[in-house]
């Protein structure tokens, strides 16, 4: 656990949660089915019951929940059992936290404590009616400008001069392998994207003679940030699914970026020359004691992954 306070949120774990938390409240579900989503979001963390990330988990949804007037016993009386028993103030000192610190934390906890003594009052909330929509489709090619591999920032208000050192030198090129609607609400999709920018923006036949497309992890876009980042829809293609599959073992429904509105534009950045490529599509993985750069998964052509019975190109 990466901490650096005594606060409930003064860690990384306590930061997250709380901005996944403020991304569910927008779904039209009650608390039970809320904390469910926690739940099933985070089995890693609560299989550990003696370790610090576990209390935080329930400490921090206990507060946000009542901070937000959202109702669910079940977190309510686990926050106040860790509470009562003394296990987070336990845990946090088998983590070094410091006599001194610990006191803080003891006045945090004891804050909470009465909160959560009180009825909590439900507050209204805006909530998702209808699903978001899906603006992108499985088998949607596109292209889009890059600089020096890396992509246009839609969270700028105007990409192209508010970046520092943006300049069009390029083009990169995406298509979408997966996509989906986590809880039936919020859309994700996942991207697999080619190794090397272009001059030009790529084409359907130069598309399939590419020499690697990688997988990439999935991540959220609306249609206001696909016109910032300059999307062009080159085609759409029919892909097999089984071979979609087969082809990419570690692929995964993207529902965790969902619902922490983790953005597709983080992982549009490309490599701008050929002898760049094994770092930009590698990621570090354990072996043994030591870490090991592994290269993503990737197909040699995008006919790898076409239905064989003429598809749509």
């Amino acid at each position: 656990m990466g901490a650096w306070g005594t606060g409930l949120y003064a860690n990384d774990l306590g930061a997250d949660l709380k901005s996944t938390i403020a991304a569910l409240v927008k779904l039209p579900f009650d608390g039970d089915r809320i904390a469910e989503i926690l739940r099933q979001e985070s089995t890693e963390i609560l299989a550990d019951s003696e370790d610090a990330d576990y209390t935080t988990f329930w400490l921090v949804v206990a507060d946000q929940f009542e901070k937000k007037g959202i109702c669910c016993e079940s977190v309510r009386g686990t926050a106040v059992r860790i509470i009562d028993s003394g296990q987070d103030i336990e845990l946090m000192a088998s983590v070094d936290m410091s006599p001194k610190d610990l006191k803080q934390r003891q006045k945090v906890l004891n804050e909470l404590r009465s909160r959560l003594s009180e009825p909590i009052s439900p507050k209204p909330r805006k909530t998702l009616k209808v699903p978001q929509p899906l603006v992108m489709s499985v088998g949607d090619l596109f292209a889009y400008p890059v600089s020096q591999g890396s992509s246009l920032n839609p969270y700028l208000s105007h990409p192209r001069t508010d970046a520092a050192n943006w300049n069009h030198d390029g083009w990169g090129a995406m298509l979408i392998i997966d996509a989906g609607l986590a809880f039936d609400f919020l859309a994700w999709y996942t991207p697999i994207t080619t190794a090397v920018m272009t001059k030009q923006p790529i084409q359907i036949e130069e598309a399939l003679s590419v020499r690697k497309w990688f997988l990439r992890r999935s991540g959220t876009v609306s249609a206001a940030h696909m016109k910032k980042m300059e999307l062009m829809k080159v085609t759409s293609i029919d892909t097999d699914r089984d071979k979609i599959v087969k082809s990419f073992p570690d692929l995964k429904p993207g529902v965790s970026y969902a619902v922490n509105d983790i953005s597709i534009s983080n992982v549009m950045g490309i490599s701008p020359t050929d002898e760049q490529v094994s770092l930009q599509f590698s990621s570090l993985s354990m072996a043994g004691d030591n870490y090991v750069r592994v290269m993503n998964d990737s197909i040699d052509s995008l006919r790898e992954i076409l239905l064989t019975n003429g598809s749509r190109i």
